[in-house]
């Protein structure tokens, strides 16, 4: 039987001794943590784009087969609703590359302080 509750974790993709470095502003160089909070909020707005969307367009095709398209632009073809889920996947992906290399960085920086404090 398995033990941990991963409900409880975080999941963080930085280390614990990362995490207590910041807590104890031992990570002061921050601009790769602020480029990264930057680009999270530039690729969480394009991918919630891409979700309403492909919302909406689940929506006029509901309605254009019912027959009541009044005045509706027709729904999109499936080829562009799939570029459109293919481009969030891509963009997710290599954000989340840019993310582990962030928390490799960081946990070096971590290392390094501690080494130092321990000199």
């Amino acid at each position: 039987m398995i033990s941990e509750n991963f409900l409880n974790d975080s999941f963080s993709i930085f280390t614990d001794a990362a995490v207590e470095a910041t807590a104890h502003g031992a990570l002061i160089r921050s601009e790769p943590l602020l480029h990264q909070m930057n680009r999270a909020f530039l690729v969480t707005r394009g991918v919630r784009e891409i979700m309403k969307i492909t919302r909406a367009n689940l929506i006029r095709e509901t309605v254009y087969a019912t027959g009541a398209n009044d005045g509706l632009e027709p729904p999109l073809d499936r080829a562009s609703i799939e570029a459109l889920l293919g481009l969030g996947v891509a963009v997710t992906e290599m954000f989340e590359e840019s993310l582990e290399d962030t928390a490799s960085w960081a946990d070096r920086e971590a290392n390094n302080d501690q080494m130092e404090v321990q000199r």
